[in-house]
């Protein structure tokens, strides 16, 4: 497992210490920052991104793994609901529970079926949704049906 990025400091302090263990064992890789090539190519080798982040503004992690074809397991934030379409190219999981996170990874990561249904959902989505453009017209697309 890899897990990129960093937090609020006491948060963060306290995650390391318990993580410590699974890095030293070799489980666990953490990385406060990367480079963009260098994600552009965790991306690429990955299986899965579990994304649960309680403040999201948009979902530019999410933009980015799925444009990778990457499925992506994510709470529900500023862009999951935006962006993916529960069950079909990604799963959104309410709330923070541990075991529902760890019931909607297992469930993934056992149900080959499953998994391959959302993978192929997202290399057939039109990549062009994922740039900024795309996103934009997305969003006058939303605004224009809610004023309709």
């Amino acid at each position: 497992m890899t897990i990129i990025g960093s937090g609020q400091k006491e948060y963060l302090s306290e995650w390391k210490q318990k993580a410590d263990h699974f890095i030293d064992k070799g489980t666990l890789t953490y990385f406060e920052k990367m480079s963009q090539s260098e994600l552009r190519a965790y991306y690429k080798r990955s299986h899965l991104m579990v994304f649960p982040s309680n403040y999201e503004i948009f979902g530019m992690v999410l933009l980015e793994a799925m444009y990778f074809d990457l499925p992506v397991i994510s709470s529900d934030n500023g862009g999951s609901d935006t962006l993916i379409t529960d069950g079909v190219d990604g799963v959104i999981v309410d709330g923070f529970d541990v075991n529902n996170w760890v019931s909607a990874i297992s469930k993934l990561r056992d149900d080959n079926k499953k998994y391959n249904t959302i993978k192929n959902n997202l290399t057939l989505k039109d990549h062009s949704i994922y740039t900024w453009d795309g996103i934009a017209k997305k969003y006058i697309d939303v605004i224009k049906n809610k004023f309709d």
